[in-house]
């Protein structure tokens, strides 16, 4: 990806975009909660949506609302777990307004990457939930 790319691609995410951490409870494949992150992009120009899709060689794209008489359809790109870490990492130098949102992710993929024994992993459980709580925090919308 050339540098205009990547910066063009964090302007578009911090204007358009959402960078989130949520907590999945257990189901069938997994015995515990879990921690997990999405990086979107909203827009109603599906072209500049594949565009990014190409451009990253990863992500899914799908229609968020298939508009009305007053609204447009819109369509969502998103792209999580490791691989969003990955492209977060490769924009962060261009990142203005999510750069902290940016680093919350990545930190919380940096951890889950790592080996642990029990003890460590109860503790990085309770890091999950503090960056959780930062990242809603920041992510919250009004004053």
């Amino acid at each position: 990806m050339r540098e205009e790319e990547k910066a063009y691609l964090a302007g578009f995410l911090e204007a358009d975009g959402c960078i989130s951490i949520r907590k999945f409870k257990r189901d069938k494949r997994r015995r515990k909660d879990y921690y997990g992150g999405v990086v979107s992009i909203v827009n109603t120009k599906k072209s500049i949506l594949e565009y990014f899709q190409k451009l990253i060689g990863k992500g899914t794209i799908h229609v968020l609302n298939k508009g009305t008489a007053k609204w447009k359809r819109s369509y969502r790109y998103q792209i999580n777990g490791r691989e969003a870490s990955e492209l977060l990492r490769i924009i962060r130098p261009y990142m203005k307004i999510k750069d902290k949102q940016a680093d919350l992710y990545c930190e919380m993929y940096r951890i889950k990457m790592t080996h642990m024994t029990q003890e460590q992993y109860n503790k990085a459980e309770e890091r999950y939930e503090e960056i959780k709580l930062l990242m809603t925090a920041l992510n919250k919308k009004g004053p």
